[in-house]
């Protein structure tokens, strides 16, 4: 939704892996790295009273939701319940993707 409303056009997965393959071998781990840490600056450090607050949260969520014995009714969260969300998703291992295999036809 966010890209449609900004006009942003996005690749699909066939156009990813060939702009990676086009780049890969002049972008090193170090770069990568480097780059990583000063954008997710923010995340990395976490509720430290260093950590430079991020400047927006963006979520996509929808207007009702179905609450079973309930039915339907209108979608709401605190800040509280996402700064919780956000502290346990730190506690949780992160795992690589799985490679893909693009065919070539």
């Amino acid at each position: 939704m966010e890209t449609d409303a900004l006009g942003h056009k996005v690749m699909d997965k066939r156009q990813g892996h060939e702009s990676l393959l086009a780049v890969a071998g002049a972008v090193t781990l170090e770069e990568v790295n480097f780059v990583g840490a000063k954008v997710l600056e923010f995340i990395a450090e976490f509720a430290k009273p260093t950590t430079p607050l991020p400047a927006a949260i963006v979520a996509c969520v929808p207007k009702k939701v179905h609450i079973e014995g309930a039915g339907e009714t209108r979608f709401k969260i605190s800040s509280i319940e996402i700064t919780d969300a956000s502290k346990a998703g730190l506690d949780e291992p992160i795992q690589p993707e799985p490679e893909i295999f693009l065919p070539s036809t």
